[in-house]
């Protein structure tokens, strides 16, 4: 370049350096392969669910260890699956089936092309 710049000198000319630009090295969308499934998602919350609630009965003082345990196994999997731009959020609410009716809302920012949720219930006399 010392030499460009010389030349661009005696040529009475002003040596100006070539600009490169370049993309950005990181992805905002994950990639077609490894887009959220939520019908595959919800298929495996259901099993988590049934394999660990099965047979069990509700204890208030039970309650927040089970939800802790259900979390760490729903994110564990998840964390399986293959799902490498996406943050996962997992809430599970364990309560008991005493005849009362609940309902839960979440809000968040949302991209309508690229993000996804996935719900599970299970329900027996114990659980709700």
């Amino acid at each position: 370049t010392k030499e460009i710049k010389e030349l661009a000198k005696e040529q009475g000319e002003h040596y100006q350096p070539e600009i490169k630009i370049y993309e950005h090295s990181y992805r905002m969308e994950p990639k077609e392969g490894e887009k959220f499934l939520k019908s595959a998602v919800e298929k495996e919350l259901k099993q988590i669910l049934e394999t660990y609630l099965k047979g069990k009965t509700y204890s208030a003082e039970l309650a927040p260890k089970m939800n802790n345990e259900l979390c760490k196994m729903i994110l564990d999997k998840l964390k399986t699956m293959n799902y490498p731009r996406y943050k996962m959020v997992v809430q599970v609410i364990i309560t008991s089936a005493t005849g009362q009716n609940i309902r839960v809302a979440s809000r968040c920012l949302w991209d309508p092309k690229v993000d996804n949720y996935a719900s599970a219930i299970f329900s027996n006399v114990n659980y709700l």
